[in-house]
């Protein structure tokens, strides 16, 4: 038996750096969009004063935001995990066979000498 069922946790493979899985994604994506929507005039000073504006405005209620967003797309993903090993898996043939159904002769190829 695995530590993970013996301490009744569940592994969950998520992406890396994907926006909908991380807080800190989310809210990277969204500084990057504001500041990209504020910059007119192509200066380095007018992004930063843009991110400063973004993460001065990111106060307690974005930040949860941003963590239940990932917990509701969590959720969906465990949901999908656990349809794929209850319905699908079960169904799926292991075979170490090489499936030779249809063997190419010598005889048939199209390859002119």
């Amino acid at each position: 038996m695995s530590k993970y069922r013996r301490l009744s946790w569940s592994n969950l493979r998520l992406p890396v750096k994907h926006c909908t899985v991380k807080p800190i994604e989310l809210a990277w994506a969204q500084l990057k969009s504001y500041v990209r929507s504020q910059n007119v005039n192509f200066r380095l000073s007018d992004v930063e004063e843009a991110a400063l504006e973004f993460v001065g405005a990111v106060d307690e209620d974005a930040s949860r935001s941003f963590i239940e967003h990932t917990y509701k797309v969590e959720t969906t993903f465990k949901a999908a995990d656990a349809i794929v090993e209850n319905h699908i898996e079960p169904q799926l043939i292991e075979t170490d066979e090489e499936d030779n159904s249809n063997p190419i002769d010598e005889d048939d190829s199209d390859i002119s000498e």
